[in-house]
């Protein structure tokens, strides 16, 4: 009895070792890259809308799609892990990154009572820099980078962002340009390299 207690103690040590030390190694490249295209259709569906809520929306809907999509091609491309450790992994990455998704879903409230709309670009980009970054830690090498260059531009975005200080509705394209170009832009370029390097 007291074996058994003891080997269901050392099953149960192991099983959390290897949650607590799983990754998310086999990040999809054409997943991200999927993200990168779903980001360039938004650039083109976003300037389509009359009125500022619905630009908004728009923006969250294509934010929303594509973590998703990053989320199930990378789930469908770690198969080859364990149920346990790719669920732990994915779990490990999904929590370090709500926290600064979070906060930017409040601020767009925010921003979006208060009519600020030129600061939401930037902010968007920063903050889901930020949650790349952190939750990269529990991934390959090249997502928290991917990250670093999301909070640059993301900063580049607040600090400029009186090009765009003007009524949604008049003047859209710089913003939406400017969103299509790094959110489409960023997951293309490294999701190519994701795909090359670790043929994915």
């Amino acid at each position: 009895m007291k074996t058994n207690q003891q080997d269901l103690e050392n099953l149960q040590f192991v099983r959390e070792t290897m949650e607590r030390s799983s990754t998310v190694t086999s990040v999809s490249g054409f997943g991200v890259m999927g993200m990168g295209v779903i980001a360039l259709i938004g650039a083109y569906l976003a300037p389509l809308q009359t009125r500022e809520e619905a630009w908004v929306y728009t923006w969250l809907a294509v934010a929303t799609f594509g973590c998703v999509t990053g989320f199930a091609s990378t789930w469908h491309h770690s198969k080859s892990q364990g149920p346990v450790t790719r669920l732990s992994a994915l779990r490990r990455f999904g929590l370090a990154l709500a926290p600064p998704i979070i906060a930017a879903c409040v601020l767009t409230d925010t921003f979006l009572r208060a009519g600020e709309f030129k600061l939401m670009p930037g902010t968007w980009m920063l903050l889901y820099g930020a949650g790349v970054v952190t939750a990269g830690a529990f991934s390959i090498g090249l997502i928290p980078v991917m990250g670093l260059v999301f909070m640059l531009l993301g900063t580049i975005g607040l600090y400029f962002a009186d090009v765009w200080n003007v009524p949604v509705w008049q003047h859209l394209a710089p913003m939406d340009f400017y969103l299509g170009a790094v959110f489409g832009g960023i997951h293309l370029c490294f999701g190519a390299i994701i795909a090359v390097k670790c043929n994915s």
